[in-house]
């Protein structure tokens, strides 16, 4: 009966502690339900907030783009405004601009054509008066400079890269007669051919022929001396010792050469160089016979004397060149009043 009776207290005691459980279950869930519709709520309400802030924003950012489209056109208006004031005053410009040209030429053309005449009126005077009281002048005397053509050979082929350049192959001899115009470019001829070529080829890719004249003369070489002369090169250049082309083609009895350099306009027959030597006394120095009846027939003066006081006949040792000279000597002076009386032949023995 006591066992019955704990048994009926166990179970009472474990139904009670489920009724608890179930009690307590219950109230949790409620607790539970009553914290989700807060958040729910304060969601809501956040949302709410978020949604009238956008729409503030929208609206004021529509009012902000209103008024920036006001602003724009404002000052497209006033932009198309400024164009067409632009374009009137430029006509307006452009318009009174003809008007002073036109008014200016006018008075101008005036007053240059009464100066041209009046410039016109007192030349002629001055050409009359020069004309009646100045005398042909004398011309100055000759003077013997070197040539101003510049010889060199060409070391290496050069095609032209433009029109107004000149092309030529190895070997050619290229005459430079203009190194003034232009620093970078010069002028030259090659053959018939003339044209532009650069400074810097002619400095590296040339060789330069030093008194090309001089050295055809000396060498005897006519075909070069012709071309030389035909090209520009001045026949009456003279090397460091003061000697002419016609110096050396004396001195080395080539007569072609020589008769080619006499040829020339204005010879320079007597020139001396620094010794005070003539074409006449070099070649009689060296025994140049037919040189010599050459230069005596183009007046060769036989009574010039060298820094030593000699003249050519003096410089000869043979009577044949001696006779020549004196031979000369005698038809100058029968023309200007000398006799054989004033001659001392006592050399012509030798």
């Amino acid at each position: 009966m006591i066992g019955y009776t704990k048994r009926i207290d166990f179970l009472k005691g474990i139904i009670t502690t489920d009724r608890d459980g179930v009690r307590q279950r219950l109230t949790n869930s409620n607790i539970q339900d009553e914290d989700l519709d807060a958040i729910l709520k304060y969601n809501r309400n956040i949302q709410e907030k978020i949604a009238e802030n956008m729409l503030s924003m929208t609206s004021s950012m529509k009012e902000q783009a209103l008024v920036a489209n006001a602003i724009i056109k404002k000052d497209i208006g006033a932009l198309e405004s400024s164009d067409k004031l632009t374009d009137i005053n430029a006509a307006k410009l452009k318009k009174e601009s003809l008007k002073l040209e036109e008014h200016t030429n006018s008075k101008w053309r005036c007053w240059m054509w009464i100066m041209i005449a009046f410039v016109l009126v007192v030349f002629f005077k001055l050409h009359t008066a020069m004309s009646v009281l100045v005398k042909t002048p004398v011309p100055p005397k000759t003077t013997w400079k070197p040539g101003k053509v510049k010889v060199v050979r060409a070391l290496c082929k050069y095609n032209a890269q433009r029109a107004e350049e000149l092309s030529f192959d190895e070997g050619d001899l290229l005459y430079v007669y203009d190194r003034d115009t232009d620093p970078d470019w010069w002028r030259a001829k090659c053959g018939d051919q003339k044209g532009l070529i650069p400074v810097a080829y002619v400095e590296e890719q040339t060789q330069e022929i030093e008194l090309p004249l001089h050295d055809a003369a000396r060498r005897g070489n006519v075909s070069f001396l012709r071309e030389y002369l035909k090209q520009g090169i001045s026949g009456t250049g003279l090397d460091a010792a003061g000697n002419t082309p016609l110096y050396w083609a004396a001195r080395t009895g080539h007569l072609e050469c020589a008769s080619e350099l006499l040829n020339l306009p204005n010879p320079v027959i007597n020139a001396q160089n620094k010794m005070g030597d003539t074409p006449l006394h070099v070649a009689a120095s060296h025994g140049h016979l037919e040189m010599i009846n050459l230069l005596l027939e183009h007046d060769a003066d036989t009574t010039l004397k060298n820094n030593d006081g000699f003249t050519a006949e003096e410089l000869s040792s043979d009577a044949s060149i001696r006779n020549a000279i004196q031979l000369r000597q005698r038809r100058y002076d029968s023309t200007y009043g000398y006799g054989d009386e004033d001659y001392n032949d006592g050399d012509d023995s030798d």
